[in-house]
């Protein structure tokens, strides 16, 4: 079944105009890796990233019903431990947050799922933490200029048994931060559109959502998507396309399907740099 308990630190240097040193925490789903997240916060403090990079899907989007069981009226309990482990990296190194599927549902609910998003987001404001819901973030970096976009595409992109096609010009029209920048790194949690996000001229994207496929063959890659397609093209890992990087996370936490073969979860350790790599 593989172990649960575990992860590494995946680690990747990727060609850019500036240097900075990037960590990658995606697909959570509320896992907890040791007391208070202990060892998860001590590895994001060995790899001392210059930003945190959280590219959807740090929570899971119960029903309603099973809210109300677990917590009652209690929204606050419902999300306690995901904001102590998000305030407490955040004085590591700052934090670029984007949605996933499962932030995008709570958004579009109604009840408590949809009262436990806005608390949730309203502390992360008040935390410090950059929410980037189609928004921008320009960090500057000595005389040079990096721009983190957070994409939040539509529900039906992630619809079951297939792929949906996404019309061209769909995700600018989304990214719409028309700031210049020496160097855009794009935070999409699904990387089966890598095609559409390549129009917004990112350097980098930063994607999750794959689980790493949860069962992984060798030689093939993973299984299955979850989408429930099989042999996703992009299911973990360094992709290189006309000039651009996609690197896919295999998430460092389950949900529904709670098993990972030869799998292992995973951090992202990234270093940008000027080097040939």
């Amino acid at each position: 079944m593989g172990r649960l308990d575990r992860f590494c630190i995946t680690s990747y240097s990727v060609k850019a105009p500036v240097g900075l040193k990037v960590c990658v925490i995606s697909d959570l789903h509320g896992k907890k890796y040791g007391k208070e997240n202990e060892r998860l916060i001590s590895a994001v403090k060995n790899i001392s990233p210059d930003i945190i990079c959280i590219p959807g899907d740090l929570v899971t989007a119960l029903k309603n019903e099973r809210y109300e069981q677990l917590y009652g009226d209690n929204i606050q309990k419902a999300v306690d431990d995901e904001l102590a482990f998000l305030k407490t990296i955040c004085g590591i190194a700052p934090v670029y947050y984007s949605p996933g599927n499962h932030e995008e549902r709570m958004k579009s609910s109604k009840g408590i799922r949809r009262e436990i998003y806005e608390y949730y987001f309203s502390e992360l404001e008040k935390a410090g933490i950059f929410y980037l819901d189609n928004l921008s973030q320009i960090v500057r970096i000595g005389e040079k200029r990096i721009k983190i976009t957070g994409l939040s595409i539509d529900l039906g992109y992630y619809r079951k048994l297939k792929k949906v096609k996404m019309d061209r010009g769909y995700v600018k029209s989304l990214a719409t931060d028309e700031r210049e920048s020496d160097y855009e790194i794009l935070l999409a949690h699904n990387p089966d559109y890598f095609e559409n996000y390549k129009e917004t001229g990112a350097g980098l994207v930063l994607s999750g959502h794959t689980h790493g496929g949860l069962i992984r063959l060798p030689f093939i890659g993973a299984v299955i998507s979850p989408n429930l397609t099989f042999f996703p093209k992009y299911d973990a890992g360094r992709f290189d396309e006309d000039g651009r990087t996609m690197i896919v996370s295999k998430g460092l936490g389950t949900h529904t399907f709670n098993i990972r073969i030869n799998d292992m979860a995973e951090v992202l350790d990234i270093t940008l740099n000027n080097n040939d790599v």
